[in-house]
């Protein structure tokens, strides 16, 4: 099933009194997906989008693909700094569900990450998400808290990691919607 881009931005972060560039940023969603998402384009403050894409299965194949966070690295940084930023926004899960993650990371990504580096997190149907560097597995969790959490990082207007990815998401859903309703 294919996979449409529904918003783009830059993850940046303050070093020191300037504001630096850390990777690009992209999510992609199944059409059943962004039909789901609409109402929280709608209303927000009553829901985040994990919720919405999250619910409930959008087709009877187990491994099709609901969500996709898609990454490329602008700026090197170190594995360390990526899971510390990881650990901030993971404050109020549980430790055991962080760990596991963490595990996850520390197998996926190498002690430095480089310029053009490129990863992607997939969440499937049946509620495992998948990641990839470049095109290879590299890890896969089966855990639910970390699945939402992981979707509200970079979609969550109260978490998101990326301003311009989250207002990018609230502008083109209902757009990618209306075209694709149109083929």
């Amino acid at each position: 099933k294919p996979l449409y881009l529904v918003g783009a931005g830059m993850r940046r972060k303050n070093l020191y009194v300037v504001e630096v560039d850390i990777y690009q940023v992209g999510l992609a969603l199944s059409q059943a997906s962004i039909e789901k998402a609409l109402p929280w384009t709608q209303n927000q403050a009553s829901s985040v989008l994990s919720q919405h894409v999250l619910a409930n299965p959008t087709t009877t194949d187990a491994k099709a693909p609901r969500a996709a966070i898609l990454i490329k690295f602008v700026r090197a940084i170190t594995k360390q700094q990526f899971v510390d930023a990881f650990r901030e926004s993971f404050q109020g899960v549980d430790t055991k569900d962080f760990d596991a993650l963490s595990a996850v990371l520390d197998h996926v990504f190498d002690e430095k990450i480089g310029v053009g580096s490129d990863f992607g997190f997939y969440w499937l149907n049946d509620g495992e998400v998948v990641f990839l560097k470049g095109q290879e597995v590299a890890g896969r969790i089966s855990n639910p808290v970390i699945a939402a959490r992981l979707l509200d990082v970079y979609s969550d207007p109260k978490r998101a990691v990326s301003k311009t990815l989250q207002s990018s998401i609230e502008a083109n859903v209902a757009v990618i919607n209306n075209k694709l309703q149109l083929k």
